[in-house]
């Protein structure tokens, strides 16, 4: 397993978008598969923010994604960055890939010289303690209820 910029592998790009907005499109006003698209697309592939990470196999197949981006949720935009779009394929999920991509996640906000890292979910807490995350608020995005995490970037 290694990792790539998402927007250096353009064919994975609709699949994944449309993957992504129907995990969470309802916890976002206007955003959806196109919105996907032009995100993973646009992203930085130069160490910058925003960026998006897929986890490739040995032969590039798509394994999961990760992005790190500026802000996203609202009422939350003074804090920053934030791990975003954590998505495992299902026929890869139990063997470590998210948790993969969360450190690969880490170790770019850190190397892009940031100290800390925030998430907001609905349900993945378990992997986020595990890890290490702690949870700073509960609050609604676009209704639903979520929790929001913050993680201290240690060198």
């Amino acid at each position: 397993m290694h990792i790539d910029y998402l927007a250096n592998h353009p064919a994975l790009i609709p699949p994944l978008a449309q993957r992504c907005a129907d995990e969470w499109a309802h916890l976002y006003l206007a955003w959806g598969e196109g919105e996907a698209v032009e995100e993973f697309r646009t992203a930085r592939t130069d160490g910058g923010i925003p960026a998006t990470l897929a986890a490739l196999d040995e032969h590039h197949a798509l394994l999961g994604t990760v992005s790190v981006i500026e802000d996203d949720l609202p009422g939350f935009e003074h804090l920053n960055p934030w791990l975003a779009t954590l998505l495992v394929l299902p026929e890869h999920r139990g063997r470590g890939v998210g948790a993969f991509l969360v450190r690969e996640a880490e170790r770019f906000a850190r190397e892009a010289g940031h100290g800390e890292m925030y998430l907001f979910t609905e349900a993945a807490d378990g992997l986020f303690r595990r890890m290490g995350w702690l949870e700073m608020a509960e609050t609604t995005a676009n209704g639903h209820e979520v929790r929001v995490f913050r993680r201290e970037l240690k060198a």
